[in-house]
């Protein structure tokens, strides 16, 4: 061990934010401004920010794949509207980027995880892949996958970064 940083328990953001800075000091992350973007959109969600959350994601198109979801065509605000429910039901949600998958000069794909504890005092824990495409700060797609559909997640972020 190098290096020990404590934190809050309470700011998750902050220990995703210093890991995010070391890894990207290593000078082994291609694409780093979109790394950090992604992690100040996670932190933006972290905090229950919805109103930035809306205006980073604005105009962005949604595309649910996981097998329990309502439905495909669902809208960028059904989605916001989901998250906002998931938070009622659990007041500490947090959204964890696990690990990166894949990433290119305008999206990634992440494994990631909603977490925390339900009002009636369950630890909730539900794993899903993310399909995520930026442009600067700005969310212009989303895709949501189970975990299991990680090979077709990869295959749209290539789909989707091929030049026209």
């Amino acid at each position: 061990m190098r290096d020990t940083v404590i934190f809050d328990p309470d700011d998750i953001n902050s220990a995703f934010a210093e890991l995010t800075a070391r890894w990207i000091a290593s000078g082994e992350v291609a694409y780093p401004r979109l790394i950090e973007a992604v992690d100040r959109i996670n932190a933006m969600i972290n905090r229950h920010d919805w109103d930035a959350v809306a205006t980073h994601f604005a105009g962005a198109e949604y595309i649910n794949h996981r097998q329990l979801a309502q439905s495909a065509d669902g809208t960028i605000d059904d989605w916001l509207s989901s998250m906002q429910t998931t938070r009622s039901l659990v007041p500490d949600l947090w959204v964890e980027l696990a690990e990166v998958l894949a990433r290119c000069a305008i999206g990634i794909v992440g494994r990631m995880a909603l977490k925390g504890t339900s009002t009636d005092g369950a630890a909730i824990e539900i794993p899903f892949v993310v399909l995520l495409l930026l442009d600067g700060e700005r969310v212009t797609r989303l895709e949501a996958f189970d975990e299991d559909q990680r090979d077709m997640a990869l295959a749209r972020l290539q789909e989707l970064s091929r030049p026209v």
